[in-house]
């Protein structure tokens, strides 16, 4: 739940682009979240002998959070900082951070698959330095989700115009988190 003290547009037109483009974020950070916690506990039980398969679940969640960030979150959620910055210049510092902090989140996704790739051949080392990134990874994505969540997007709701929610919304790309597409969860369920 937010504290954001500001009053939401009252224009429907802008209520509903901005309801539809922020809770499609919000649902893909819950899902981030479910996938943060499986590889929280894949981290806890790796070791250097660990089976490939183990390494295998590690990489297919990275991967899976490093497509979805590169393609669809981070850039929609930079567009409506920059909105936001234009309509609210004290936000500066905080969608600076968070723009920056997108940057770094892609790097230790590619840090961590090149490791993956090396402790799932043996390499003890890559395996020490998957889990000291992971670990790390984990942390930063909790504290940038949340920061997201409480003051940026609610800020955003609450202070741009339809005209930036609607080049946001032209600006998103027509795919989605593959996890909130029910079509494509039914054509994986076993």
């Amino acid at each position: 739940m937010s504290a954001f003290p500001l009053e939401l547009p009252t224009d429907p037109g802008t209520m509903d682009m901005h309801r539809n483009i922020v809770e499609r974020l919000t649902a893909e950070h819950g899902n981030m979240v479910h996938v943060l916690a499986l590889v929280r506990v894949q981290l806890e039980m790796l070791r250097p002998d660990s089976p490939a398969a183990s390494f295998t679940l590690l990489e297919s969640a990275i991967g899976y959070l490093s497509g979805l960030h590169g393609r669809f979150h981070h850039p929609m959620e930079d567009l409506i900082f920059q909105c936001l910055v234009r309509c609210a210049p004290d936000k500066a510092s905080a969608c600076a951070r968070l723009i920056e902090e997108h940057i770094q989140i892609n790097v230790q996704e590619s840090r961590m698959l090149r490791h993956l790739v090396q402790a799932r051949s043996g390499d003890s080392k890559a395996c020490q330095a998957v889990r000291i990134l992971g670990c790390t990874y984990c942390d930063i994505q909790a504290q940038h989700i949340d920061v997201e969540e409480c003051e940026t997007l609610p800020a955003a709701m609450c202070l741009l115009q339809a005209t930036d929610w609607s080049r946001i919304r032209n600006a998103a790309s027509a795919s989605s988190d593959p996890l909130s597409d029910p079509d494509m969860l039914r054509r994986h369920e076993t």
